[in-house]
């Protein structure tokens, strides 16, 4: 089902109706919305004749087509509709958009678009009416090279090719100056009462920009933003600049809410609550006075939820059911109607309470459409004109039925079929109790190409929808139904496949047929709500039509139909119903009309009496834009219709038990002891129910009741917000706990921090959280807190790491690297303890200078690695050594020759008093070893690289060097290498130091020398280190050289500035990206073998992120880089 309609997504045609303020709709991701809102656009998807080749659908829609029909005779026409017909030549644009300028005017606008199959636009062209789409002209925009017209907003086209927006204040008599946007110009969002404020949003860049001046002037707002950004919500937030973000931490790269005021470059200006902290990527909605976002790992999926703009708390579900996505369906009568998804691929409805925080099942099992980018959609529909009624597709044992609620979603009902066909026979499923109407919504319209269920804000009662009788939802079957009566009673209108309208605020529908291949010459209306049609002719031949549409708000009498060609472009005709409906309406031709739940017992619908003044139907008038339609509203008195049963609570024989996994003598929310808290009978009050008074509530409403001492429950701890299991040694280090249910004010709460160190004991939630401690050594640390009280006890821990602060490091790099052979590198470190040892969970980032196109660095535990070099030449490595708290980074040259000679000289042993056993120490020795060479063998300095190895033994390894890096052959180095060997055989080798050098006078004496070139790969077992990151006096290494000398080292030890920029803590739980998946040479690593298995030990239902896992990961290497 998924492939067959990611096979049509190309081949359909779009037409989008816009109102006065053209806003980008869709939100996309974990938490996201399916609210349709009367003052956001209307988009209709409408099917091009093209996907009717698909033979897959072919079986279904011939079905259709050929299916006997009994309809009901069509009376004549009794007058002559006005028509105009346009044709857009450009045939290579499959999709348009269509704007009513609105106010009373009569302007509109239809931006066709070629879209290609990857999404792009690469044409567009702009067509403008000023008689309701009698005649349709082009639009001459601002000279450019090249137009491509993306999408327009109230009267604002964007152009991203050119990065520019085109400005109009008159519908586009004339343009303003063109003005170049800051940012690509792919979503505009506009301020919803600052009518010359809007935002512009790039996708690709990930940037905010704001004008306040109609785009004359812009102002960067953001920088790694997503495409979840709002506006304030008027009467909610108090101040209107507020704009409401997803942004991404620069440093830990993971999503945060933002909230952001005018001027926005304040510092102060922009917060983020610290109680959510990091959240799932493109899960934030902001939607009336709620804010939601979601948080998730391996284990849970939760959902947060700020009311009011108050702080963001968990939301709760019934408890043995585990939602992992969500899709807010409502939330505008001040309680949250909600879809969501559980590991089963199931999806329930739930209904909120006031706060959003606490939900109750609604419906089981409905039908829902995964979304490619990410979230689902639910079958769902509002009723729009009707406050509080739903329909929805509900999925069980392989059949879908239809269900409607007229109270948000606390009881839902099937919908009662029609008694007879359209020519008056009686449907025979009627008596059977089985045979209901389904309906054809949102899935159907989607995979079958059905035409979309219809109401009107401003023709309320009024329903079309395509639809099937019987036991379940017909996939090949589909009939037009109608209900005058917001859902109660059907009547069947025709049989098979129809597109449709409502024109004049309920003044009469427009149907048009369709057959298999959606060609159509003539219309079907009715004035009369579907008891009588009448038939128009609009063409001599038939039309491939795509939409059938009119002017949202739906106060006009015109209708515009919309067909395509793919060899003619573009037709447009236009058909005004003012002659139809010559007479206008008078107060006589309006009767009172109430939505009703058929199943209620009193008049009310969700505590109020609503009256319309409806057109009665046989008052064939025209109603016109200028008669709005107002309602008189009564509040009712409460009864038991009004409630619904409690969070924790279930219907069971009409009453609310509760549920098996609640207790119903603990409070659900926070309830310090001896403060008074409502306690529930099991019911609640539907949060967008508005009755009052009335003797149910003595039996429903919740009583005052003292809050009781209550067992602690849900411990968490955590350090700077997060699980994260590493800390830096020394350091002060503030933890956290949190606790989710029971009583803190009279709770003691007792820490360990698995040191030598003594518990700290605390009464009182506020006094116990946050605590600081500090580690003095590195080591695998358990943290622990045990809360008790009168009524019970609670524990939780935190496993962590501490290491120490990495302040510097040592390289040792090979001093005469052969091209074809191994040379050795190894990096030793500094830290900012006591400790400088090996360390462990460090992890190294090597790359050597010959890496390939696309070839990875290579990362590994060890820190002595090996490399060969294939071609002679000047390489630069690279190194950067990371653990959980911090990393430090060298480069440094490497040079590889073609050819050398490798000598081995061993020293006497009163040598090893002179040359302390330390890096610095060895560097030096080496170059006194080479100054003596270059003075006993006459010859240049660069011929000589020299490297003294560790160890109690003085041992120098020299390396003869060619004349030309590159060759491969240099007769020179046996000339050396002879003159070498022969001045050891007269006693001549020896490193004599002066007073100067040393402090005093001293001779090395060489007694070995060996020709190690064929025994050794070159560096093995000897390197020669290179001092980075120390920032700090080397007292660490005390050696016995002189002042001059260890200045002049000094210089070589310079600071790095840079840093690797990917990378992540490994308590963070992320993969690392670096690491080859086709990589299995090497075996797994583990960087922390004791903790393979351990897991945050946490009380009840309160599950937590496993932090410490046996992959090898990044280390934090941005937050702890050492900058000298």
């Amino acid at each position: 089902m998924a492939q067959l309609r990611r096979n049509l997504c190309y081949q359909f045609v779009n037409i989008c109706v816009a109102c006065v303020i053209f806003r980008s709709v869709g939100i996309t991701g974990k938490v996201h919305s399916i609210q349709r809102d009367v003052h956001e656009p209307r988009t209709v998807d409408l099917r091009s004749s093209d996907w009717m080749r698909d033979p897959s659908l072919s079986q279904y829609v011939s079905h259709l087509g050929n299916r006997v029909r009994r309809n009901a005779p069509k009376d004549p026409p009794k007058r002559q509709m006005q028509v105009s017909e346009t044709h857009l030549p450009h045939i290579n644009h499959n999709e348009a958009i269509v704007h009513w300028s609105g106010k009373n005017s009569s302007t509109m606008f239809i931006l066709t678009r070629e879209r290609k199959m990857d999404g792009t636009v690469v044409d567009s062209a702009l067509w403008r009416s000023t008689n309701y789409g009698s005649d349709f002209s082009p639009v001459t925009l601002p000279t450019l090279d090249k137009k491509i017209i993306l999408d327009y907003y109230k009267l604002v086209f964007t152009d991203a090719t050119n990065q520019i927006l085109l400005r109009t204040t008159d519908e586009g008599v004339s343009f303003l100056n063109v003005h170049y946007v800051p940012v690509r110009p792919d979503i505009v969002q506009f301020h919803p009462t600052l009518d010359d404020s809007f935002l512009v949003y790039s996708e690709a860049e990930r940037k905010l920009a704001l004008t306040t001046d109609f785009g004359q002037s812009w102002e960067y707002i953001a920088t790694e933003v997503s495409s979840r950004f709002y506006w304030a919500i008027p009467e909610i937030d108090q101040d209107l600049t507020t704009i409401h973000m997803e942004a991404l931490d620069m440093v830990t790269g993971q999503s945060i809410y933002r909230v952001c005021h005018s001027p926005y470059s304040e510092e102060g200006n922009c917060k983020e609550p610290k109680e959510l902290n990091f959240i799932d990527v493109d899960s934030l909605l902001v939607q009336n006075e709620y804010i939601f976002a979601q948080k998730s790992n391996q284990f849970y999926s939760h959902l947060y939820v700020s009311h009011k703009r108050g702080p963001f708390e968990r939301a709760y579900f019934p408890g043995d059911m585990n939602p992992v996505d969500f899709s807010v369906v409502d939330s505008d009568q001040s309680q949250v109607f909600i879809a969501a998804s559980h590991r089963s691929r199931i999806v329930n409805l739930y209904l909120s309470d006031v706060t959003g925080r606490y939900y109750i099942t609604s419906l089981e099992r409905i039908m829902a459409l995964q979304k490619s980018e990410g979230g689902f959609d639910a079958d769902l529909y509002e009723v729009h004109g009707q406050e509080g009624t739903y329909i929805v597709n509900s999925f069980d044992l392989n059949s879908t039925k239809t269900y409607i609620s007229y109270d948000q979603g606390s009881h839902w009902h099937t919908l009662t079929p029609p008694l007879k066909y359209p020519n008056g026979t009686k449907i025979s499923c009627h008596k059977s109790d089985d045979c209901r109407l389904h309906l054809h919504l949102q899935f159907s319209s989607y995979i079958y190409g059905y035409s979309f269920i219809l109401s009107e804000a401003n023709a309320p009662g009024m329903i079309l929808a395509q639809g099937s009788l019987g036991s379940s939802l017909a996939e090949a079957q589909s009939d037009l139904f109608y209900s005058g009566d917001g859902g109660i009673t059907w009547r069947m209108l025709y049989e098979g496949n129809y597109g449709f309208t409502i024109i004049d605020q309920g003044g009469a529908m427009v149907i048009i047929q369709l057959d298999s291949k959606r060609q159509s010459k003539e219309i079907l209306y009715s004035c009369t709500e579907g008891h009588s049609f009448q038939t128009h002719t609009f063409k001599n031949q038939l039309l491939r039509v795509d939409g059938i549409l009119n002017e949202p708000g739906i106060s006009s009498a015109v209708v515009s139909i919309f067909g395509h060609d793919k060899d003619a472009g573009w037709t447009v005709i236009k058909l005004d119903f003012s002659s139809i409906l010559s007479r206008s309406c008078t107060d006589a031709d309006f009767d009172d009309w109430k939505p009703l739940d058929h199943l209620a017992q009193h008049q009310c619908l969700l505590g109020q009496s609503i009256v319309y003044k409806r057109r009665k139907p046989d008052s064939e008038c025209l109603i016109g834009p200028e008669r709005k339609n107002s309602a008189v509203i009564t509040l009712c008195e409460c009864t038991e219709e009004d409630y619904e049963c409690d969070f924790g609570y279930t219907s069971e024989n009409g009453m609310c038990v509760a549920a098996s996994w609640f207790d119903p003598e603990e409070p659900s929310g926070k309830c310090p002891e001896g403060k008074p808290y409502m306690k529930s009978k099991g019911y609640r009050k539907i949060a967008s129910d508005k009755c009052q008074n009335g003797t149910a509530r003595e039996k429903y409403e919740p009583v005052p009741t003292e809050c009781p001492v209550m067992s602690p429950r849900g411990l968490v701890i955590t350090h700077g917000g997060t699980l994260s299991a590493a800390v830096e040694s020394g350091k002060n280090i503030s933890f956290e706990l949190m606790q989710s249910k029971g009583s803190v004010l009279s709770t003691s709460y007792t820490w360990s921090f698995g040191d030598s160190s003594s518990n700290a004991s605390f009464v009182g939630l506020t006094s116990a959280s946050p605590v600081s401690h500090s580690f003095g050594k590195r080591g695998q640390y358990t943290i622990s807190v045990t809360a008790t009280n009168a009524k019970g006890s609670a524990s939780a821990s935190l496993q962590i790491i501490v290491e120490d602060k990495l302040k510097g490091m040592f390289i040792g790099i090979p001093r005469g690297a052969v091209k074809g052979q191994n040379v050795y590198f190894e990096a030793e470190l500094l830290t900012i303890g006591p400790h400088t040892t090996e360390l462990s969970h460090v992890h190294y980032l090597w790359s050597f200078g010959d890496e390939k196109i696309g070839e990875h660095p290579l990362l590994t535990w060890d820190r002595i690695v090996d490399h060969t070099f294939e071609e002679a030449g000047n390489y630069t490595t690279r190194v950067e050594a990371i653990n959980d708290v911090g990393s430090v980074f060298r480069t440094f040259p490497v040079i590889v020759y073609g050819t050398m000679r490798i000598f081995e000289l061993l020293f006497d042993p009163n040598t090893n008093r002179l040359k302390q056993d330390t890096v610095l120490g060895r560097q030096v020795f080496s170059e006194f070893v080479k100054r003596s060479l270059v003075q006993v063998l006459n010859e240049p300095p660069q011929r000589f690289e020299v490297d003294t190895l560790r160890g109690f033994t003085t041992t120098a390894i020299v390396s003869i060097l060619p004349v030309i890096q590159t060759s491969t052959e240099d007769k020179s180095i046996d000339q050396i290498a002879l003159k070498l060997q022969e001045k050891f055989a007269q006693r001549a080798l020896e490193v004599n130091l002066t007073k100067a050098d040393f402090g005093m006078e001293f001779t090395a004496r060489v007694t070995s020398l060996a020709d190690v070139t064929h025994e050794r790969n070159s560096g093995s077992g000897g390197t020669n280190y290179v001092a980075v990151y120390v920032c700090v006096p080397l007292l660490l290494v005390a050696i016995f050289i002189s002042v001059l000398i260890f200045i002049y080292y000094k210089r070589m030890m310079r600071c790095s500035r840079h840093r690797y920029s990917i990378l992540h803590s490994r308590s963070q739980g992320i993969d690392d990206a670096l690491l080859d998946d086709t990589d299995d040479d090497d075996p797994p690593l583990d960087p922390n073998p004791d903790l393979t298995n351990q897991r945050l030990a946490l009380d009840d239902d309160d599950l937590a992120d496993d932090p410490l896992g046996a992959h090898l990961m990044m280390g934090p290497g941005g937050r702890g880089v050492v900058n000298c």
